[in-house]
């Protein structure tokens, strides 16, 4: 069963080799330029402690889940899976969901510490400024925001960044997750939660580090929010007014820890948010808009670069392809190869590029597609007029339909012959 808590996974993540806790470190830029540098070496998860200008036992965890090995970990699956076996378990986890409702329960460990009144001081944590030109210090990058309709019937999840502004208000930027029964699914048991006192709202048992307050109409507050280093790489939200929380009660356990999971940008072949589900819904997508023979569908780059691979079987099939996959969020170009031509290879990818797209007759360009504010090609004219589109390029990297048996053959051992030297000389290459 996966964790009850952040804690159990930290125990776990240490067990098998993916933990190295970290000392002595500087909140200020320090810790977030470690977290970009680790990830980019595609190293353990961090566990900083000893912080400067903190106690010991004040904590933040970073790069959490930035391998495969640790995603599988936190979703309670075998951890040395390939990525295909990876994506066929967590496809067979999802295909079984059956909601498991949380549990209520009288108290938990986050009642460890509550704070109330001139004792609230959102800086008694080690919040840190991860990029150099943030507009602040972001106490919430992995964290959830609950919040309940003004009518008071309805309760919002959220995936919200959350920015220190003072000791006792914080500041929101929204986006929207996913609710507690499906965490209660993936952990096999339901999340214990208790009823926040000043809310009412249902918050987990065992959270870390809780704050709960009032968050009034943007037209009574709201303060200037950003910039943050955003997960398409770059500054492209800018700063804006944006509501706040006004704290009344503080939580936190014994020796709280920080869920660090600030964005960075794209490196390589390793999208930062681990493990890349979206393959099967994109998959899925593609196909039921009735293109046939999808082999594979892959985001080579996040955002911007798809690719999907096809079995061609008419003339046409390519841009039915390319068309059906063109409306993934944030998307600049849309890339669809031949079945030998794997589309999780960005070398392979290319050199199709290069060797089977013409220019003249393989692009074509969409235009008026939806963007996003954090969408730094955009420009600030458009983006302050509320114009959120852009154009999207289709690169057709398939040999042509119309004459594909007299294209040129590829200079590459054929399978069976590949099979039956690799079973041969298996010292040379071992399994």
């Amino acid at each position: 069963m996966p964790f009850a808590d952040l804690r159990e996974f930290i125990t776990a993540a240490d067990q098998i080799g993916e933990l190295r806790t970290v000392r002595g470190a500087d909140w200020d830029l320090e810790i977030g330029t470690i977290t970009e540098l680790n990830y980019e070496r595609q190293g353990p998860a961090l566990l900083f402690d000893e912080i400067k200008d903190y106690p010991r036992g004040y904590r933040i965890l970073a790069n959490a889940m930035d391998s495969l090995r640790r995603s599988l970990l936190a979703l309670g699956l075998p951890v040395d899976l390939s990525m295909d076996d990876a994506l066929q378990e967590y496809q067979r986890l999802m295909s079984a969901y059956k909601p498991v409702p949380p549990r209520e329960v009288s108290t938990g460990p986050v009642y460890e510490n509550v704070l109330t009144g001139r004792d609230i001081d959102l800086w008694k944590f080690p919040t840190p400024k991860w990029h150099e030109d943030d507009g602040g210090r972001y106490l919430g990058t992995g964290d959830m925001v609950i919040m309940r309709d003004p009518d008071g019937r309805r309760v919002h999840f959220g995936t919200y960044r959350v920015m220190v502004h003072d000791e006792n208000t914080a500041g929101l930027y929204i986006s929207p997750i996913p609710k507690y029964e499906l965490a209660g699914y993936v952990r096999g048991a339901p999340v214990e939660l208790v009823c926040e006192e000043v809310t009412g709202l249902p918050i987990p048992a065992s959270a870390k580090i809780a704050i709960a307050g009032e968050v009034p109409p943007p037209s009574v507050e709201a303060r200037p929010e950003g910039p943050f280093g955003e997960w398409t790489g770059y500054y492209a939200s800018a700063t804006r007014p944006e509501p706040v929380i006004r704290v009344e009660r503080l939580y936190h356990r014994n020796d709280p820890i920080i869920l660090g999971q600030p964005p960075v940008k794209f490196a390589g072949s390793h999208p930062h948010f681990t493990l890349p589900t979206q393959a099967k819904n994109d998959r899925e997508r593609v196909v039921k808009a009735g293109v046939e023979d999808v082999l594979d569908v892959w985001d080579l780059a996040i955002p911007g670069v798809t690719v999907v691979q096809i079995r061609q079987r008419y003339a046409g099939h390519a841009m039915k392809a390319a068309l059906a996959a063109s409306g993934e969020y944030m998307q600049r170009f849309v890339v669809v190869v031949d079945e030998d031509i794997d589309p999780r290879d960005p070398n392979a990818v290319l050199w199709a590029i290069g060797t089977r797209c013409d220019p003249e007759t393989s692009l074509t360009i969409l235009k008026g597609c939806q963007s996003s504010w954090l969408d730094p090609r955009i420009p600030p004219d458009r983006k302050r007029a509320g114009d959120l589109t852009s154009s999207r390029a289709i690169i057709n990297a398939c040999k042509p339909f119309e004459w594909i048996k007299e294209f040129p053959k590829t200079n590459v051992a054929s399978d069976a012959q590949r099979r039956q030297v690799l079973e041969k000389w298996t010292d040379l290459f071992p399994v």
